[in-house]
This record gives C-alpha cells, sequence and structure tokens, in this order.
C-alpha cells in the first residue's frame, strides 16, 4: 500500500491485517519504487495524489518492468482530479475506488476481486463517468493472472508507517475491538482544532511569503494538511467533510504548478475554502449524507464557449450542470424547476449579470440560492456590485476547473446547512 498519509495508512493497514491481510507499507512513491524491486507484492494498492512523485509515476514504473507488467494495481483517486485518473485510466488499472467512499471493508473486497481474478466492473471510467453522460460501454473482462504464493516475514509493528508530517504525532495501533470508523472519528475528535489551526497557519504563511521557494514549501505543507483531512474525513464516515476536503486537495495540488504567482482569485477561494474546513471541523457529523441529493446547476453566459466548459468542469466534479446563453431563458427555466445554485456571466447584451440576479431573487424559493458570478473582472468595484445586487461570490475568468469545484460544492454545502433539520 502506498500512501503518503501515515494516519490513514495505519488504519488501512490494521483493518486489512483484521481481515486476513499481510501488508507492507510505502509512505512515498519512492520507497514504493524500492519495495517493488525488492519484495513485490501480490497486489498493489496505491493513491494517485502524492508531491514527490505521483502514482501515475509508480504506475509507468510499474508497467516498464517486464517482472511486474502484470501486477494488479488498485488505485485510490481523488473525484476532482480527473487528469491524474485519466492519465491512469491508460496504463492498465485493474481497480478504481473513490477514496472519499473507500473503507477497510471496500477496500478488502476489491483487493479480493482482483486475486480472484473476476471481472472488474469499478475501473477508473465509471469513475470519470458523469451524472449526465450515458453509462460508459462495456468492455472485455480483465483477466488477471492469478497470484503467485510468496513465503512472507511477518510484518513489523506500527513502526513500519513513519510519523506523520510535523507535529501530526504518531498515534498507536488500532484497538482491538474497534473498526475503522469508529477509529477514525477518535482520531479526528483528538486532533479537529488542531488541524483546523494548521490549516490557517499554513495559509497566512503561503500568504506572507515572497519568495517562490519559500511559497511553495508553504503550499506544500498546506497539500499534506488537508490531503491528512481528506483521509481521515473518509474513514470516519463524514461525508460533506470530506467532499469538501478532497475537493480542495485537488485545487491546492493543482496551486502548486501555478506559482509562484496564481491568480487572485484563486487565493480568495483558498482563504475561503480554509474557513470553511474549519466551520465543518467543528461540527463533522453535521453533513452526515454531504450532498444528499445530485445538485441541479444554472449556468448563464452568452458566450457559448465559455458556458460549455463551465458546464463540462462542473459535470467532472460529479455535478449536474445545465447550461445557456440567453438569460430570458434561464429565468423561463429557473421558474420551470429548482435549481440549487447559478453560475452568472456578467456582461451580457441586453440583460448584464447584476440585472439577471436581481430578477432570480425576486422568483418564489430563490431569496437564498448561491448566486457566482464569472467574469473577467475581479477588482473591488466588481465584488461590491455583485454583492449589492444580490451575489454570493465570484470567480475570475479563464476558469480553473478545481477552483470551480471547491466554490461550488462550498456553496451547496454552505446552503443545506442553512437549511433547518428535517
Amino acid at each position: 500500500m502506498v500512501d503518503d498519509d501515515p494516519v490513514a495508512m495505519r488504519i488501512y493497514r490494521d483493518g486489512l491485517a483484521r481481515r486476513g491481510f499481510a501488508v507492507t507499507t510505502a509512505a512515498d512513491g519512492l520507497l514504493a519504487l524500492k519495495e517493488l524491486r525488492t519484495s513485490p507484492p501480490e497486489v498493489v494498492v496505491l493513491d494517485l495524489m502524492m508531491p514527490k512523485l505521483s502514482g501515475v509515476e509508480v504506475l509507468k514504473f510499474v508497467r516498464s518492468q517486464p517482472e511486474l507488467q502484470s501486477l494488479p494495481v488498485i488505485v485510490l483517486s481523488n473525484a476532482y482530479m480527473d487528469s491524474l485518473a485519466k492519465d491512469a485510466s491508460r496504463m492498465d488499472v485493474q481497480k478504481a475506488l473513490l477514496k472519499i467512499k473507500c473503507n477497510a471493508d471496500s477496500l478488502a473486497a476489491a483487493i479480493r476481486e482482483v486475486l480472484a481474478g473476476r471481472s472488474v466492473s469499478g475501473g477508473i471510467d465509471q469513475l470519470l463517468a458523469v451524472p449526465s453522460d450515458p453509462p460508459p460501454p462495456k468492455t472485455a473482462p480483465v483477466k488477471v493472472a492469478p497470484p503467485v504464493p510468496r513465503v512472507r516475514e511477518p510484518l513489523p509493528p506500527a513502526a513500519a508507517v513513519p510519523p506523520p508530517h510535523m507535529d501530526q504525532s504518531p498515534a498507536p495501533l488500532t484497538p482491538a475491538g474497534l473498526d475503522t470508523k469508529e477509529v477514525a472519528r477518535q482520531e479526528l475528535g483528538v486532533c479537529s482544532q488542531r488541524i483546523g489551526r494548521q490549516l490557517r497557519e499554513c495559509l497566512d504563511l503561503f500568504t506572507q511569503a515572497r519568495e517562490p521557494l519559500e511559497r511553495r514549501l508553504r503550499l506544500e505543507d498546506l497539500y499534506r494538511k488537508v490531503h491528512f483531512l481528506t483521509g481521515l474525513a473518509a474513514l470516519a464516515d463524514y461525508p460533506g467533510l470530506a467532499q469538501m476536503a478532497s475537493a480542495f486537495e485537488a485545487m491546492v495540488f493543482g496551486l502548486m504548478d501555478k506559482l509562484p504567482q496564481p491568480q487572485p482569485s484563486m487565493e480568495l477561494t483558498t482563504a475561503q475554502a480554509v474557513a470553511f474546513l474549519q466551520q465543518l471541523l467543528q461540527q463533522p457529523a453535521a453533513l452526515p449524507a454531504g450532498i444528499h441529493h445530485t445538485p441541479a446547476i444554472l449556468v448563464v453566459d452568452d458566450d457559448r464557449l465559455s458556458a460549455r466548459l463551465v458546464v463540462t468542469a462542473l459535470r467532472n466534479a460529479q455535478l449536474q450542470a445545465r447550461g445557456t446563453e440567453s438569460p430570458e431563458l434561464a429565468l423561463q427555466w429557473l421558474k420551470e424547476k429548482s435549481y440549487d445554485l447559478v453560475l452568472l456571466d456578467i456582461e451580457m447584451p441586453g440583460m448584464n449579470g447584476f440585472e439577471v440576479c436581481q430578477r432570480i431573487r425576486q422568483l418564489p424559493g430563490y431569496d437564498k440560492t448561491p448566486v457566482i458570478y464569472v467574469t473577467f473582472h475581479s477588482d473591488f468595484e466588481t465584488h461590491s456590485k455583485s454583492e449589492l445586487s444580490g451575489g454570493n461570490d465570484l470567480i475570475s475568468k479563464p476558469i480553473v476547473p478545481t477552483e470551480l469545484a471547491v466554490k461550488a460544492l462550498m456553496h451547496l454545502l454552505k446552503s443545506r446547512l442553512a437549511k433547518p433539520a428535517g
């Protein structure tokens, strides 16, 4: 098992050990390559998102070695990083699981299925399918060669897992009788306040840093904290917190490629996401089912290409979106169907985005519906106008898909938190 999150690794390892598996761990891609060369396993469980050497790079190595080409690989994927998943899908992956929906039971079932050589029904192509798309075409079953039994030395105790980054203290082995969810919830209960404080500290240090190298190091620290939170929230079965952390993890991962100077919109979204995660950490069970239904999102932009790009980015984030170039048609659709989120271009002929938002607020049931402006402008005057016209937020063009996913998900979850119970 290859994952740079030591706490999640320990919980998975102990959970799999109780289900009859012998687990060797590698804390990053480089250590995984060394282990694969010296002692190839029966199956590899591989996290795709790792800063030192990504899971895709590890996969390239595995498929380039004649003695490892038939080695079964299960990947743990982030739902908001479809580019990594697409790269992995071209390299013969036997099974793909969304990390925010994975636990020891589902992972153990996937390992048994792959080792038994049964047909694979949950590959990366299925993870990449968006809500409005037809189901992917059926493919021939992937045949996996039966594993060759190997004699292994007994696993060492928890010291096999390296200590967590910075001030995250190593945790003891999973107590007997507790399953992964209970252990993860105990872990999160103990460290939730510390995680929230560390997220804010990492953000402040990144914002204050001026030298490119220092900015990158600070952003990497922030990424590691969010990565840790994503895995722990998923194991603890807090879907709302896991969804938000997962989207933000993908955004921060991509933000490292845009240094030293990302666009101001992304820095604003980063600050908003940290503040919202701090709020969720105070009540992680407040959203027990995350987004309980596929939310309906309406995109209004007179530029057909821009509208299509926004709709595609939302669909790739597993969100249902529909777009139109006509503000009048958008208002008609809003009357006919209930939408959970509206994205508005500001500069449109006939009726600009501010006017459309004011009209939306007059429709029954839309007084609190989140409205996000999508525009090339990100100046203070535009922000003030957006607030005065009833908008909730603003995102700059050109759109960064992971930033859009964070914005949309954050406002959808905030809207659900604001609704009265029941």
